[in-house]
């Protein structure tokens, strides 16, 4: 049992129109008229989605939030942005956010003889 956590604390959020394609626990992006949608690869998120219901969502825009992650995140100051599948990811370009936890779900494979390197992929509790 975890004795610590950051869920929600100083949590700010608002209810916008959603585009198709955003689902509960990603990051996304504003887009017109007060509507948030999913993010490309390398975006600046706004924030991310809670419930999604009847073409809006709850978005948190401040606050600790739990987030799907690929790549070397680290706990402590990185520099963030989307993924393009939900998450975030680091960006040299990107971001500050600190990242307070983290739970890696698949450990990284270096590229082997077949070629293909799989990144670190988990959820990690960060600063909006």
């Amino acid at each position: 049992m975890k004795k610590v956590s950051f869920e929600e604390i100083g949590a700010l959020t608002a209810t916008f129109h959603v585009q198709d394609g955003v689902a509960a626990g990603q990051v996304v992006k504003t887009a017109d008229g007060g509507t948030v949608g999913p993010c490309s690869a390398n975006d600046r998120f706004c924030g991310a989605a809670g419930a999604v219901e009847d073409g809006f969502a709850a978005v948190q825009l401040r606050g600790f939030a739990r987030v799907p992650y690929t790549g070397a995140v680290t706990v402590g100051w990185n520099k963030l942005a989307a993924d393009g599948k939900g998450g975030v990811t680091p960006y040299a370009s990107g971001w500050d956010h600190l990242v307070v936890e983290k739970e890696i779900l698949t450990e990284a494979v270096e590229a082997g003889d077949s070629g293909s390197a799989v990144p670190e992929s988990g959820t990690a509790v960060i600063w909006l």
